[in-house]
């Protein structure tokens, strides 16, 4: 058996986990990655927003990352909210992905950079490290100084229980043939039980993700409720002929908080609503933020339970965001306000943004001013902030507030209103605009740590 030390091990080969070993490797760091090989995706193509491209080109995954990976060419629509095709205007052409293609592809470009990929195959953690066979059917120890979890939706020993924070939803995947007049297209159509998103390439089988709530399916097969999905349709799944069902997923929003000795980036972190349609996005994202505190706890050990929760929060924050977007684009959908399905989409809790300039807030007692833990460009630093003593939520700056100076301005009860007068007056805020202190103050509300 052949022992191996390195700084990480990364568990999941798909966007997320691939992106962060090929980060690690990039920086010098001793990084391993294991994929099973046995991956399924929610449909063959993902889009990649036009916006994207420009980050993407900054990590380099353009120039490096060739197969499955092109300039999208399809032109995207939506039927939701009237019964009217509405085209998406766009002046730029977002990417279309080859789910499998890319993904291996992005794996060996981790492996160019000097990580060790071991696809194919499973590791077992044990007490002197974790054993696998590889490919070649070596056997193989592992011993890692960090460890990283990239394993998507699935529920696997030792992690956190998955919470959920929106109804049970299951994403089933059909493939069929596409009438000949739909080709080139991309339609989001929503229906009364739930929403289609049907590809149709220029050649091959179309493919249509169904988003349908899972209390639906309990009772009835998947196959006659998508016929009566596809019935209530007018756009191209109305037309998809010898349709057949490929596989189902969950769907559901949850996260899962932080694990007790590893880092979980994307899916295996926090889920968000496939309305958005930005999984692969989002995973990557999480891979580059990930990746910079991972090089934090090897240069600063004693940090690593503390950027365990700072990663877990960075991805928390980005699935409240996207939830924002996607519960704005369901509250367009007024034609099926009635069904159950739209009715549970729909959110209707007060806006805590609304605070009058006479409202007097306070600090929560329980929130104190500290050394806290920020994101810098590529490095973590240590800077003045405030902490939660309960949860140990740290906190630097809200966009460019200092917390710590906003919080001082409340060290009596004090209005709104009075405390962006006061802020004028404190040399850290000074330099700021009255709105972005007040959107600070309003934060901070927000999460609690100043009450009425």
């Amino acid at each position: 058996m052949r022992t191996q030390k390195l700084d990480c091990l990364v568990i999941g080969g798909g966007p997320g986990g691939a992106t962060l070993a090929l980060h690690l490797a990039q920086r010098g760091i001793g990084v391993a990655l294991i994929d099973h090989g046995r991956a399924h995706y929610s449909g063959p193509f993902e889009t990649v927003l036009a916006s994207t491209k420009s980050t993407w080109q900054r990590m380099g995954l353009l120039e490096t990352v060739k197969q499955g990976l092109a300039e999208d060419p399809l032109r995207h629509g939506a039927i939701w909210g009237s019964n009217e095709l509405q085209w998406r205007q766009d002046e730029e052409a977002g990417l279309l992905l080859r789910r499998g293609v890319f993904d291996t592809a992005l794996r060996a470009t981790a492996r160019s950079a000097g990580a060790e990929v071991y696809e194919a195959c499973r590791a077992e953690r044990g007490l002197r490290g974790w054993q696998l066979v590889s490919e070649s059917g070596e056997t193989i120890l592992l011993q890692p100084t960090l460890l990283a979890y990239a394993t998507g939706r699935a529920a696997l020993p030792g992690l956190p229980k998955n919470q959920p924070v929106g109804p049970e939803t299951t994403a089933v995947t059909v493939l069929g043939g596409p009438a000949p007049d739909d080709r080139g297209s991309a339609v989001v159509e929503a229906v009364r039980n739930g929403w289609i998103w049907t590809h149709v390439p220029d050649e091959g089988e179309a493919s249509a993700a169904v988003l349908v709530d899972r209390e639906l399916l309990k009772d009835r097969k998947a196959e006659d409720v998508i016929e009566e999905m596809f019935a209530d349709a007018s756009g191209p799944a109305n037309r998809l002929r010898d349709w057949r069902v490929a596989h189902a997923n969950d769907a559901t929003m949850w996260n899962r908080g932080v694990a007790a000795d590893c880092l979980l980036l994307g899916d295996a972190a926090a889920t968000i609503d496939p309305l958005a349609s930005q999984g692969v996005e989002k995973a990557v994202s999480a891979a580059e933020h990930a990746s910079v505190c991972i090089v934090a706890a090897l240069e600063h050990p004693e940090w690593w339970g503390r950027l365990r929760a700072l990663h877990s929060r960075w991805e928390h924050g980005l699935q409240a965001a996207h939830s924002r977007s996607a519960n704005a684009f369901y509250e367009v959908e007024s034609r099926f306000a009635a069904e159950p399905f739209w009715q549970r989409r729909q959110v209707s809790a007060p806006d805590p943004t609304q605070l009058a300039g006479g409202q007097v807030l306070r600090r929560l007692a329980t929130v104190q001013t500290a050394r806290v833990l920020m994101r810098h460009g590529p490095r973590i630093i240590e800077v003045d902030g405030a902490v939660n003593e309960v949860t140990g939520e740290e906190l630097a700056r809200i966009s460019r507030v200092p917390v710590a100076a906003v919080l001082g301005l409340f060290q009596e009860p004090v209005t709104l209103a009075n405390a962006v007068s006061l802020a004028g007056k404190d040399p850290s805020l000074f330099v700021l605009t009255p709105h972005e202190v007040h959107e600070a103050i309003v934060q901070l509300h927000m999460r609690g740590w100043l009450i009425p």
